[in-house]
């Protein structure tokens, strides 16, 4: 058998059809038809485009990888992930390569093919190609050449990213990464593109932007909120302790006092029920305490307020 002709396809100019022995015999890539040096006259035989046809099967995975990855940069695990979930579709999808040969001479303009689906199937047998873990191991090797695969600059702008957009703290960072497959020591290098200084801003940002929306709270527990938050967020405890022993928040007094008023209230109509006298007193102060005001403001308030909750018979 020989290659009697090849001819570009219309509707993709980077795939020839293949004829042997004036027959069309399958279709493929311009890289496969490089890689094999294919040329009019070569002689074939079922073993040779066997070879042929498992090379050009295996590059539509390495296209579609490329594809994959044309969208952003990707980690190595991620890459293996999505090469893992299309190898499983072609595993349980044992008819595509009929259906794409079918294609193939619908693209030739040829209805007298070299073998017909049927014989095709017996002679090539698509579901034999290698698929296994070792076809992903050569795809990777093959990207990390060109640079496509490369998790230290993967990592490095997954900080920048998500330190200079999403304001994340590096432990939430570092935990993402090493999701994504990146090691202990890429992620330590990684997170060098976030330094402290950068931290401390987006504290501030964050800092800012929580406290606006925690105005009816007291400043007390407004502190505490944003310690929990800014945790919450990824960041050390450390750099947050240290933010916050010098971060100022300048409560308004008259909203301070109403709140303060609002809550005390709103105990005391629950604990008078049940209490009176001095433990009443002592149960508003635990509880306006966890509020987060501030005991001398909690006794200005009682002292304000006690004539109208007629707490008689204190015994301090």
């Amino acid at each position: 058998m020989k290659i009697s002709k090849i001819q570009v396809q219309k509707k993709n100019k980077q795939r020839y059809s293949i004829f042997i022995d004036n027959q069309f015999a399958f279709g493929i890539d311009e890289a496969i038809l490089i890689k094999f040096a294919i040329r009019k006259g070569l002689a074939v035989d079922q073993e040779l485009i066997r070879k042929i046809l498992e090379a050009e099967f295996h590059y539509r995975f390495y296209q579609k990888t490329l594809n994959y990855l044309s969208y952003g940069l990707k980690s190595e695990q991620e890459v293996r992930d999505y090469l893992d979930k299309m190898i499983k579709e072609s595993q349980s999808e044992k008819m595509e390569e009929r259906q794409d040969f079918s294609k193939e001479l619908e693209s030739s303009n040829c209805k007298t093919p070299l073998v017909n689906p049927g014989k095709q199937q017996r002679n090539v047998d698509y579901a034999s190609f290698d698929i296994s873990e070792s076809l992903i191991d050569q795809i990777i090797d093959k990207l990390k050449e060109q640079n496509l695969i490369n998790d230290l600059i993967y990592g490095q702008a997954y900080v920048r990213t998500q330190a200079n957009i999403n304001r994340k703290g590096p432990r939430n960072i570092s935990y993402e990464l090493k999701m994504k497959g990146l090691n202990d020591l890429l992620i330590e290098e990684a997170l060098m593109e976030y330094p402290e200084n950068l931290q401390r801003e987006n504290l501030k940002m964050l800092a800012d932007k929580f406290i606006k929306s925690k105005k009816r709270l007291s400043l007390a527990m407004q502190k505490t909120k944003l310690y929990q938050h800014l945790n919450q967020k990824g960041y050390d405890r450390t750099i947050i302790q240290t933010f916050l022993d010098n971060y100022k928040m300048e409560g308004d007094p008259e909203l301070q006092e109403d709140l303060l008023d609002k809550e005390g209230q709103k105990i005391f109509r629950k604990r008078s029920k049940k209490h009176e006298g001095y433990e009443l007193k002592q149960r508003l102060i635990v509880d306006l305490r966890q509020k987060g005001f501030e005991y001398q403001d909690i006794q200005n308030w009682l002292e304000d307020n006690e004539s109208v909750m007629n707490m008689k018979g204190e015994n301090e």
